[in-house]
């Protein structure tokens, strides 16, 4: 099971989110939606973008590494408008591949996904 270990308000900077963004190494990743980024930067620039969620996991079975569990859209969006916008970020720990592909499902239960963006860990 994966354990929440910090959550913060911060504001992300363009900086980063090019940092955040190195860590959206998930395989079942879904691809980046065009019109979420369009939806997002326009947000941006008029300023009705309010608050974003950010988690990331820190991997049990490589190295400590994170890997980026929401907020991919969010963080394109802050590059392409070279705006900072204020988020919470949430910092996991996941022991197991299982335990990320848990986490990962909390997120954007709003937008479909499909068995190969959820089950990919569990085939391992």
């Amino acid at each position: 099971m994966y354990q929440l270990l910090k959550r913060e308000l911060k504001t992300i900077s363009p900086k980063m989110a090019e940092n955040i963004l190195r860590a959206n190494t998930y395989d079942g990743q879904r691809p980046i939606r065009g019109r979420q980024i369009n939806v997002l930067t326009n947000a941006i620039n008029t300023g009705v973008f309010t608050v974003g969620h950010i988690a990331v996991a820190r991997q049990g079975w490589n190295g400590g590494d994170l890997m980026l569990a929401n907020g991919q859209h969010q963080c394109t969006a802050i590059l392409k408008t070279g705006q900072p916008v204020d988020a919470v970020i949430e910092e996991y720990q996941c022991k197991t591949p299982s335990d990320f592909s848990l986490l990962y499902r909390q997120f954007d239960n709003n937008a479909a996904r499909n068995l190969s963006e959820i089950a990919i860990p569990e085939a391992r």
